[in-house]
């Protein structure tokens, strides 16, 4: 059997400086100044350290999550950085543009498309600074008896 262990970006990997606009979660510019852990302070190294661990252990497949939007410039931005910092996820999923509903409700669709695609996963752990996306993939995970146990990401 195998577990899914499903990381966030923003406020648990990385503490993004906060935009002064809600709009500028959709742009780059939070991330402008962003360098690799030991270089960049924001790196939130507990969790950059788990996510590694993860990543090292047989039987999990490891994921980053976010409610990013998804466009070529963001996804390499977040794909270059998560390099540097040693973290190269099975998989990496941004929110598409197309999408249109809250993110809790994106990241339960999410892994429950993960979970329903692979019989196996007998387990979800996830990480993520927001109560509503950790409840809503949970009660996504409750539905289909798989266990799954969330760890809030104090901001």
């Amino acid at each position: 059997m195998k577990q899914l262990h499903v990381y966030d970006f923003d406020k648990t990997l990385y503490d993004t400086p906060a935009p002064k606009q809600p709009a500028e979660w959709l742009y780059l510019k939070n991330l402008e100044q962003a360098g690799p852990p030991g270089f960049d302070a924001r790196w939130k190294l507990p969790y950059l350290l788990e996510a590694r661990r993860s990543l090292q252990s047989i039987g999990v497949v490891t994921i980053l999550l976010t409610g990013r939007p998804d466009y070529k410039a963001m996804r390499d931005k977040i794909t270059s950085m998560l390099r540097n910092a040693g973290a190269d996820f099975n998989g990496f999923y941004l929110k598409p543009l197309s999408m249109n509903c809250p993110v809790q409700e994106y990241k339960a669709k999410v892994v429950s498309a993960i979970v329903d695609d692979d019989p196996l996963i007998d387990k979800v752990i996830m990480y993520d600074d927001y109560a509503p996306n950790l409840e809503a993939v949970k009660a996504a995970m409750a539905y289909r008896n798989i266990p799954c146990e969330t760890h809030l990401v104090k901001v």
